[in-house]
Parts: structure tokens; C-alpha cells; sequence
């Protein structure tokens, strides 16, 4: 049987720890209320609850790549390379990439010409008689023309001036001199190839005929 204490008015010590253990009650009430928030439960309210914030816009783009330039005499060149996207804000998308510019247009070589046959003055001609040798070169492209000359037939014992000349911008003409020996009698044929060094010839040949 237990012991039953006598009711009668609390002390100021006694009401003191009253307030003191329903202090400690509310405090630990409130304590498992955020903790069961804080795994999931029911948040306390409107005003404890942490608003996340929307992420920035992404940068912008940068600019367009610049257009390709004309390649001469070869393929188009490649168009220029896309501007680099802009980095995105704290949450928010990169901006894109700018596009690249266009490839150049393709020019195409042309082959430098003989405009006229090449001639020969005097021909027919006869030993140690200096030979004029005219060239005529046109290149439309305006190139230099590299034209050179060389032998065919029996040229034993003949002499020129230079075996290759330029004729700059491609339009006038190569002049040599060849001088035949007494044992060249009979026909020269000079082989002559021009050039304008980007792939583009032509040839031909010339008869001269020494008595």
C-alpha cells in the first residue's frame, strides 16, 4: 500500500521546479518535432521551410565563326570554326555554340598556253650561226611561267644560252640562243615544257633543220 502525502499549498521551491520540468517538456516536445521533419516527417510550418532557388539563365552565345576564305588554285578552305557556347549560370543551361563560317569558293588552275608556235630564226640555218629561239607563254591565272628547253634529235656539240628562263606574270615571251656545231647537219629538235609550279604544263616541240 502506498504512502499517501499530505496535499496542502506548494512552497516557492516546489512551484520553481514545476516550471522547470514543464520547461523541460516543451523543449523536448519541440525537439522531436523537428527531428521527425527532418526524416521525412510533416515540416513544422510555412516559415521553417527552406525555399530553393531557381537556377541562373545560361551565358549567352558567343559570336558566329568568321566565313572561310577563298582558297586559289587548290580546294575551298574550311569553313571558320564555331563560336565557343556561353558558360551557364548556378543551375541554368550553357548558352550554345555560334556556327562556323562557310568554306571559301574553289578556283581551279589553268595551264599556261603556247598563244603561237615557238619559232626559229634562221631555220633552216647553218653551223656556228647563232639561232634565235622565241617562246610565246600566256597563263590567264597570271602565274610565272617557268619555260625550259632541252634536246632531242642529235644535238652533239650545240650550245644555247640557258636551258630555262621565267617569263613573269605569264604573259611575254622566252627568248634563247642556240648555236649549232658543223656536226649537228640535220635536224634539232628542241623539247621545250612550260610551267606555272601549280601543277598546271604545256610542251612542245620545235624542228630546226642546219645545212
Amino acid at each position: 500500500m502506498g504512502i499517501k502525502r499530505p496535499s496542502g499549498p506548494q512552497t516557492p521551491e516546489g512551484r520553481s521546479n514545476s516550471k522547470v520540468r514543464r520547461l523541460l517538456t516543451a523543449l523536448l516536445a519541440a525537439g522531436a518535432t523537428l527531428g521527425a521533419a527532418a526524416c521525412g516527417g510533416e515540416k513544422p510550418n510555412d516559415s521553417q521551410t527552406n525555399t530553393i532557388a531557381e537556377g541562373g539563365i545560361g551565358g549567352t552565345d558567343a559570336g558566329t565563326g568568321g566565313d572561310g576564305g577563298t582558297n586559289v588554285g587548290g580546294t575551298g578552305s574550311e569553313g571558320g570554326i564555331g563560336g565557343t557556347g556561353g558558360i551557364g549560370g548556378v543551375g541554368g543551361s550553357a548558352g550554345e555554340g555560334g556556327e562556323g563560317g562557310e568554306g571559301g569558293n574553289e578556283v581551279l588552275n589553268t595551264a599556261p598556253e603556247f598563244p603561237s608556235d615557238p619559232t626559229a630564226n634562221p631555220n633552216p640555218t647553218d653551223s656556228n650561226i647563232p639561232v634565235t629561239i622565241t617562246v610565246p607563254v600566256l597563263d590567264v591565272d597570271g602565274d610565272d611561267v617557268t619555260v625550259t628547253m632541252s634536246f632531242t634529235g642529235d644535238p652533239l656539240g650545240c650550245t644555247y644560252d640557258q636551258n630555262s628562263k621565267v617569263v613573269t606574270g605569264g604573259n611575254g615571251n622566252a627568248v634563247f640562243t642556240m648555236t649549232p656545231q658543223i656536226l649537228n647537219v640535220g635536224n634539232v629538235y628542241p623539247h621545250i615544257v612550260i610551267d606555272d609550279g601549280r601543277g598546271g604544263t604545256n610542251s612542245e616541240d620545235l624542228g630546226i633543220w642546219i645545212q
